[in-house]
């Protein structure tokens, strides 16, 4: 027998660790072992991230077997067993373990089917995620209203039925719970959205797993749970001996200290909005310190909100920072054989030895340290072996992670400032109306030695940092270059890197403000626009205008806007000081359309100038008014001058009630009108009164050439006239007159009266019915030269009363022909002394008279002067007074004239 082929062999029996899996399909059938052998399993697990895991299976192809897709696993509940023989397991326990009973060192993993594939016949390939990966492949536009931060994680979890729990975010002073807001999902994935708002609190999370389920735990605590409840401590040896793993040990292990940042100082800018309060938007901040020493490398943590912020809540912020940076300053990696070490749960270190092995005792400073895991990575084979790598650090920290980015970066918040620093900002009545004092421009050099264009002369202002509130020193910031103007002292402004080369800081905008100064070389600024536009507005306004050069009082400007706009009739109210210019044109010239309007309401007009000027050139004009009531002041109190050039002009008017005019002319009112034809007519149904008081001269000339025709019809007429003087003279060639009265009552008393007439042709008609004439004269002089007279009178009855102190009559008539008839005529004369000259060429005196009673009475007539240019009168009688009392005239008959 050969000796050759022969060996001794050790027998291991049971493998050193048993792996298990399942998934569950949608009918409620489990798929496992029976069906694929899992013979490899490698995992990654991390805190605030996604866990995987593959599996590597092996089985059997029989065509007769069922068939099992990949569409029936993929997203189905997964759920991995590991467990160490010697505790008995089988997989009757690992069923039992699925079916929800305990079994003590059994190691659950659950997820979901997130990929399968198949590789040479009989392998496959499964991988295992957390059921909170599904988020990964999904997206949204959407708003969650009215949610802290902890609900709105529940309410996107629970809407794909996510397992969850919240148990470790707690505290009153938590900002996950005390802040309330609306959030948006922008199009980012489910679970991106998730990450990205757990950070503002800070909150990490990490998996419980039970059978079929993985639940996902969110804290921002440093409340750890433990990773082996049973058996917490975890003993560090080396086994020297092959294929001898226990589950208790860390087989190596890397301690390290990080150099970290010295102090966390915190501050919250609380940033008001525009539309919060009507002065301009401010900033407030608040600070936080770490109860640690400043030290050389503090951590300035920014954070800008626009609601909320307190002094507690950057406490807490720097708090919590600090914490971070507590937990990234030590890592504890190595190496263990328990499966049970997972990412978020802590572990302890022992230094007891087990009996079998060679004493290698760990650092004493380790004994007894408790540490909490951030990472470990798992991998496991069919043949037994399992080993795992991890990551943790000390569980007095907090182990989100830590970032010192994780800061408001690349702007700042800052107010500005006047020059000197400290400046504050415009009080609250004076953000309606700026002065230009509040605009502060400060000029700062740039110099490069090498460039030909070697100093920049900057415009920029003082600022002050809102990132360390007051305790921020002013400095002076640089305008961007697309900036023309600059902001008003107190106006909150955005500071940044200039987005070029040069990492000049400079103020990028501006959040808001109520007023700009331009800072342009020629203070001008331009703005130009192309195309059309809509434009509405709701709303009254209040404005001011000054010219570039004006010398302004704005306390003066603003009380007449103010008490105007308060007198409530007004919607906008202005003021504006300074001359202002504007021209406008039709498209088509002077026949194309230039503007219409529309109003409808009371308008009020004030003007005061030196000087009013107007210049039209109107082609057409038309004028329509519909008036209630008018009204009409005007003082001119040197002259008016008024001239107007009419081809022709027509006017109507109705006037449907009274009428009144008055004119007071202290000096001279002189009126001169030459017209081609003048035709008038005037209806007058009611009484027409005429009153002219004249205390100067009154002169009025007239002067036709033509014909003067005049016709009054009237069924009463009385007129009244007292003068001291009065002088009439008249040049006619021909004149026709033509009256018709029903009955005229008149009544002169003249002190002095000269009348003197030239006529060349004269013709009179009179038909009166009855006629008083009753005249009192003291003193009458009358001189006629007629060329030819032919008179005709009838009348019915006459009654003719002359007393006359003193009477000179002087006729010089070429021809004379005087027909009277009379039906009864009495007269009376009573002649102290008359003087009577009749020079006459030819005269023909016929008179018919049936009864003639005739009365006179006449003094001594005075003084008669003829000269060659005229009359003159030279009269001093003595005072005669008439007085009629109780006349009374009736109309018995009438008389019918036919010509």
């Amino acid at each position: 027998m050969s000796t050759i082929g022969q060996t001794q062999l050790q027998q291991h029996g049971y493998q050193e660790v048993v792996l298990y899996w399942a998934v569950k399909l949608q009918s409620g059938e489990w798929v496992g072992d029976e069906t694929l052998r899992l013979v490899q399993l490698q995992g990654q697990e991390k805190v605030g991230d996604l866990f995987q895991f593959q599996l590597s299976l092996r089985g059997n192809t029989d065509a007769s077997g069922s068939t099992l897709t990949f569409d029936a696993l993929l997203g189905q509940p997964i759920t991995i067993g590991i467990v160490y023989p010697k505790l008995g397991s089988t997989p009757q326990d690992f069923k039992a373990a699925l079916a929800g009973s305990s079994l003590p060192g059994m190691v659950l993993r659950s997820g979901i089917v997130a990929s399968m594939a198949m590789e040479q016949p009989g392998s496959y390939q499964l991988v295992m995620r957390p059921s909170l990966w599904q988020l990964t492949l999904t997206n949204g536009y959407q708003i969650y209203p009215q949610l802290s931060l902890r609900d709105v994680i529940a309410k996107v979890l629970k809407q794909f039925g996510i397992t969850y729990s919240m148990m470790g975010i707690t505290g009153s002073s938590n900002p996950a719970l005390t802040r309330v807001q609306d959030w948006f999902q922008a199009g980012e994935t489910a679970l991106a959205f998730i990450q990205r708002i757990i950070r503002k609190a800070h909150i990490f999370f990490y998996y419980q797993h039970q059978p079929w389920v993985d639940e996902v735990i969110f804290s921002n605590s440093t409340d750890y749970p433990w990773a082996l409840p049973e058996q917490p401590k975890l003993r560090y040896t080396y086994s020297h001996l092959p294929a001898q793993h226990e589950d208790d040990v860390v087989t190596h292990y890397h301690y390290q200290q990080h150099m970290v940042s010295s102090s966390v100082a915190a501050t919250q800018t609380r940033q008001q909005a525009a539309w919060e309060a009507d002065t301009v938007a401010n900033t407030q901040s608040y600070q936080g310190k770490s109860d640690t020493a400043e030290g050389t490398l503090p951590f300035y943590v920014y954070k800008i909100y626009q609601y909320g912020c307190s002094d507690q809540e950057a406490q807490h912020e720097a708090d919590t920072q600090q914490q971070m940076i507590n937990a990234s300053a030590t890592e504890f990696s190595g190496g263990s054989q328990s499966p049970a070490l997972q990412a978020g749960y802590k572990f302890s270190l022992a230094d007891q030895q087990g009996e079998s092995h060679t004493p290698n005792p760990i650092q004493p400073s380790l004994a007894g340290q408790t540490f909490v895991i951030t990472e470990v990575s798992h991998q496991v084979s069919i043949d037994g072996q399992y080993q795992n790598t991890f990551k943790a650090t000390e569980p007095q920290g907090l182990i989100t992670a830590f970032s010192i980015q994780e800061t408001h970066q690349g702007s700042v918040l800052a107010t500005v400032v006047d020059h000197g620093g400290g400046g504050s900002a415009v009080s609250a009545g004076e953000w309606k109306y700026y002065a230009p004092a509040v605009f502060d421009l400060e000029l700062q050099q740039c110099r490069d030695r090498n460039s030909a264009d070697s100093v920049l002369q900057a415009k920029g202002v003082f600022v002050q940092f809102s990132v360390q509130g007051t305790q921020s020193e002013p400095c002076w910031v640089k305008l961007a270059a697309h900036m023309q103007n600059i902001p008003e002292v107190g106006a909150t402004v955005v500071v940044t890197r200039a987005n070029d080369d040069s990492e000049l800081p400079e103020i990028q905008s501006i959040v808001q403000n109520n007023g700009t100064k331009v800072v342009t070389p020629s203070g001008w600024t331009a703005s130009t626009h192309v195309g059309s536009q809509y434009s509405t507005q709701y709303g009254d306004s209040q404005s001011i205008r000054f010219g570039k050069l004006s010398q302004v009082c704005l306390s003066e400007a603003i009380g007449i806007v103010q008490e105007a706009y308060d007198s409530g009739q007004y919607r906008d109210s202005s003021y504006s000081q300074g001359a202002s210019f504007s021209y406008a044109t039709a498209e088509e010239g002077k026949q194309g359309l230039l503007s219409r309007s529309k109003s409808w309401g009371c308008t009020y007009s004030e003007h005061y100038g030196q000087k009013s000027w107007s210049h039209s050139e109107i082609d057409s004009s038309y004028s329509e008014q519909l008036m209630v009531d008018t009204e009409s002041h005007s003082t001119i109190q040197n002259k008016s001058l008024s001239y107007s050039t009419i081809g022709e002009t027509e006017q109507h008017s109705e006037i449907l009630k009274d009428t009144h005019s008055y004119s007071t002319v202290k000096g001279l009112s002189y009126s001169e009108s030459t017209l081609g034809s003048v035709e008038s007519k005037s209806t007058i149904k009611e009484d027409n009164i005429q009153d002219s008081l004249i205390k100067g001269d009154s002169i009025s000339t007239h002067q036709v050439d033509g014909l003067s025709d005049s016709t009054q019809t009237m069924n009463q007429v009385s007129s009244s006239m007292t003068a001291s003087t009065q002088s009439s003279t008249s040049a006619i060639g021909t004149t026709t007159s033509a009256n018709v009265i029903g009955s005229a009552t008149q009544g002169t008393v003249m002190g002095v009266s000269m009348t003197s007439s030239a006529i060349g042709l004269t013709y009179s008609a009179n038909v009166v019915v009855s006629s008083t004439a009753v005249n009192t004269t003291g003193v009458s002089v009358s001189e006629t030269t007629v060329g030819s007279s032919v008179a005709t009178n009838i009348t019915g009855a006459s009654v003719n009363t002359s007393v006359v102190g003193a009477s000179t009559n002087t006729n010089v008539i070429g021809s004379s022909t005087d027909v009277g008839v009379t039906g009864t005529s009495t007269r009376v004369s009573v002649v102290g002394e008359s003087t009577q000259v009749n020079v006459m060429g030819v005269s023909n005196d016929v008179s018919v008279v049936t009864s003639s009673n005739s009365v006179s009475v006449k003094d001594t007539i005075a003084v008669v002067d003829v000269v060659a240019s005229g009359v003159r009168f030279q009269t001093s009688p003595d005072l005669v007074k008439t007085e009629i009392i109780g006349t009374e005239i009736s109309l018995l008959s009438a008389i019918k004239l036919i010509m």
